[in-house]
């Protein structure tokens, strides 16, 4: 049996959006902060081409190196400063400041790079340093301190003017410094203003300041205090977040609570808009080439926009709340998992659920319930109130999805609807079907949807509990009439018990029995004829029952519900308690492939156990820093797990993952993970913008043009000529070196006869891989070798030469190839 263990990993939720992105040279990539590690993301593509592995704590900053275009450098909370080469992936030199690191820009462009860091003193205390990066790996870096009683944000600092002047913001005092005079001033805004954000102008000396009431200030003669000239631009009505120049100094972007990116003209009140971008601003960066814009914003979403305000690509994790209304319950609807996409599902943007795939770790799409655009308010102080959705369940086989979502601003009357979704195959999206205005009087506590009963004339149902004292059944019905055909949900059944609330409720695992908790009190209906079967009562704790879940598969027949200090599971075939413990949980979940449950406490500890004994077959202390939120099992599609390796103790007692979302919006998975296998990486090459020689560029131009592939070449052929053309003339070997195996690549191979056929199979297939390796013009390369092997085999038999030509073709494709067939067959 291969070793294992159980690990608990965060799939996503860390933060895209606290440090400000950053272009590569050439505008390919873009590179994003996400936690301890980097994100590398292709323009083009919008796909996470590769993960940067290296420091231990948060990431804070990113620049590149000046004197390399392919590596960057970056700072973080583990006290250092790492060098990369981005295009390989690889760390090349660590440096310790021994201090916390808070950001990091250029100085110069020297030999040696100079940075500018923001280091942690002390708990509220922050200065600015300038650190030479020493040339010899035993050389410890010179650090310089320049300003010091800073702001620790990031958008607090900023270096420009031709890299001579340095700005940074606290509170009401802007302080810059030259560089070159090493003379500081400070100036103070008359206004009484706070500042929010700080920017240079690239060339001109000129520092632009962001302020809370939504003005920007521009300042000139800044190191001449008595003739300081200072002039504004007011377009924002709230705190402006961030300012960046481009490259020439041209425009002046800015963004703020608006959710609008503003665009002004550098020395006018031209000003160009793009709104409506869904989520507050609060970073924004320029490529090197004035390309494209990268806005950032408070939802972990990161828009790739060109400078015609196009938006091209969305980068996004896991949506995080930023409303303060949504932080005190980041997912009131809870985790889901949808059965069509294997997505997990929860809230995401503002009335919208999200569909994230947590194998891929990628946002698969937003599904918009209420329909409503994110208005800013007028006053941070006074937030405006918002639609946001309260509940959600899917059927068996993500046929149905049900959703309830609620406006309350505790002044006007609530406004709460459910709506029913169909999934429909012709777009493969989600429909509205029907709209239910005010089911209940009161907001809705609990939603479900009835699991399939197996019967012939089966039809979906749903229950929704309230505090109004009520439950609701709701049933799909016929609704044809002479001008379409249609079905839409109508309540069929309503119940009560005692007039207490309606807490929670659930199905059975064949739909034939439900269960709704009044109270304390749980009571056993029969949900085709809405007839009250069985109240169970009488345990010792009177709180309110809080969750629900019937048994699965062997331990069908039992009962197992949470209140806020017990747990106890009832036998439904005697009605009576099997078994009680004293426990204060927060969340109850059920494994859809086995007959075992979890259940987490208000400390963050895990357990699992069957609820036909109160044994505990395995549990983790401390899984959350946070309060956990709610929590969720997502099939794995390998089965049930034998009896004995849970007597061992080695693994847990199902092969689902259990996944669970914490209050600080992390999401996070307890698994069990194969010590003996590692997954292999995928690797990506990173493609440079411009060819190496001038040569290069026109004959890629004319290949562009002529796109037929000659059959006597092959894919040695192109190697050489690609080796020969794209070496700078100045560093290659001599003409005569060159000339032999240059006309050898020319010349056509002939006579082949069967007898070597394996040796050309051996060598054929040591070129292909070396072509892939290669990442350049691979497909064409791989058609004019199938073409290729066509004429050095025309001797021999057809079969022989077909199977010649499929051993050369790419490995990869034929693997994709034959995993597609075997999903067609299984489907």
């Amino acid at each position: 049996m291969p070793e294992s263990k159980i690990e608990i990993s965060a799939v996503s939720g860390a933060s895209l959006v606290k440090t400000r992105p950053v272009f590569g040279p050439d505008s390919k990539c873009l590179f994003c902060c996400s936690e301890s590690l980097i994100k590398v993301f292709s323009t083009e593509s919008g796909e996470c081409i590769r993960n940067l592995h290296g420091h231990t704590n948060t990431v804070t900053g990113i620049v590149v190196n000046p004197n390399n275009k392919l590596q960057i450098l970056s700072c973080s909370f583990d006290q250092s400063v790492i060098q990369w080469d981005y295009s390989d992936g690889v760390l090349l030199k660590v440096y310790q400041l021994h201090y916390p690191l808070h950001d990091i820009s250029l100085s110069s462009h020297q030999e040696t790079p100079v940075l500018i860091l923001k280091r942690q003193t002390s708990r509220q205390e922050y200065d600015i340093i300038e650190c030479v990066l020493p040339s010899q790996k035993d050389c410890a870096p010179k650090i310089n301190v320049l300003l010091g009683n800073v702001n620790k944000e990031q958008c607090s600092m900023a270096v420009g003017c031709q890299n001579k002047v340095i700005a940074t913001i606290n509170e009401t005092f802007l302080y810059v410094q030259n560089q070159k005079k090493k003379v500081r001033h400070t100036l103070d805004n008359t206004q009484q203003t706070e500042f929010a954000c700080v920017a240079c102008h690239p060339t001109d000396v000129c520092v632009v300041t962001g302020c809370q009431n939504g003005r920007i200030y521009y300042w000139y003669n800044i190191f001449r205090k008595e003739k300081v000239v200072k002039t504004y631009h007011h377009w924002h009505a709230l705190p402006v977040l961030d300012l960046c120049f481009t490259v020439e100094g041209s425009y002046l972007l800015s963004g703020g609570h608006e959710c609008v990116l503003v665009k002004w003209q550098y020395n006018s009140d031209q000003k160009d808009f793009l709104p409506r971008l869904g989520a507050p601003i609060n970073r924004v960066t320029c490529s090197h080439d004035n390309m494209y814009y990268a806005t950032c914003h408070t939802d972990n979403v990161i828009k790739l926009i060109t400078n015609k305000f196009d938006v091209k690509q969305v980068y996004q994790g896991l949506t995080c709340a930023h409303l303060s209304v949504q932080k005190t319950h980041p997912v009131p609807a809870g985790l889901h998992y949808d059965p069509r996409s294997k997505a997990l599902v929860t809230n995401g943007k503002i009335g919208h659920l999200q569909f994230y795939s947590v194998t891929n770790d990628k946002h698969l799409y937003d599904l918009d319930i209420v329909g409503q655009n994110y208005i800013s308010p007028e006053n941070m102080a006074k937030p405006l109130t918002v639609t946001e959705v309260m509940a959600a369940d899917f059927s068996c086989h993500g046929d149905w999805l049900a959703t309830v979502e609620l406006w309350d601003d505790h002044v006007m009357s609530p406004e709460l609807r459910l709506k029913f979704w169909q999934f429909r195959e012709e777009t493969r999206k989600y429909t509205l079907n029907t709209t239910v205005e005010l089911p209940h009087n009161f907001p809705v506590t609990c939603l479900k949807i009835r699991p399939e009963t197996g019967e012939d004339d089966d039809q979906p149902m749903a229950v929704t509990t309230s505090l109004d004292n009520y439950f609701k059944t709701w049933t799909l019905v016929d609704d044809t009439n002479i001008y379409r055909k249609n079905k839409k949900w109508m309540c069929k059944f309503s119940g009560y018990y005692r007039y207490s609330p309606a807490i929670t409720a659930a199905y059975s695992d064949d739909g034939s029995l439900l269960c709704v908790g009044f109270g304390s009190v749980l009571t056993i209906w029969d949900p085709d004829t809405n007839v009250l079967l069985q109240t169970l009562a009488g345990q010792k704790d009177k709180s309110d029952v809080q969750f629900i879940e019937f048994g699965k598969y062997s331990c069908s027949h039992l009962l197992t519900a949470c209140s806020e200090n017990s747990l106890v599971t009832w036998n439904l075939s005697s009605c009576t308690v099997l078994w009680n413990i004293d426990f204060s949980s927060v969340s109850l979940i059920s494994d859809p492939e086995t007959d075992v449950m979890a259940v987490i406490s208000e400390t963050s500890d895990v357990y699992f156990f069957r609820p036909s004994s109160p044994d505990i077959l395995y549990h983790q202390n401390t899984i959350s820093s946070s309060k956990v939120a709610s929590a969720v099992f997502i099939p794995q599609h390998q089965g049930r797990q034998s009896l004995t390796a849970l007597e061992k103790g080695r693994q847990l007692p199902t092969k689902s993952k259990l996944y669970f979302i914490n209050s600080d919006h992390q999401l996070l998975c307890l698994s069990e993970v194969d010590t003996a296998v590692t997954a292999p990486k995928t690797m990506f090459t990173i493609q440079q913008n411009l060819p190496q020689t001038t040569l290069s560029l026109l004959l890629s131009k004319e290949n562009t043009k002529q796109p037929a592939v000659d059959s006597r070449s092959t894919s040695k052929d192109i190697k050489s000529w690609k080796g020969f053309l794209d070496t700078p003339p100045q560093v290659q070997p001599a003409v005569t070196s060159l000339c032999k195996q240059f006309v050898q690549s020319m010349l056509v191979k002939t006579g082949t006869n069967s007898g070597n056929i394996e040796d050309d199979e051996e060598l054929s297939d040591e070129e292909c891989v070396m072509e892939v390796d290669d990442d350049v013009d691979s497909d064409e390369d791989v058609i004019s070798q199938g073409k290729s092997q066509n004429m050095k085999n025309k001797n021999t038999k057809p079969k022989d030469s077909i199977k010649q030509t499929v051993i050369h073709t790419d490995t990869r494709a034929k693997d994709d190839y034959v995993s597609y067939m075997d999903w067609y067959i299984k489907r």
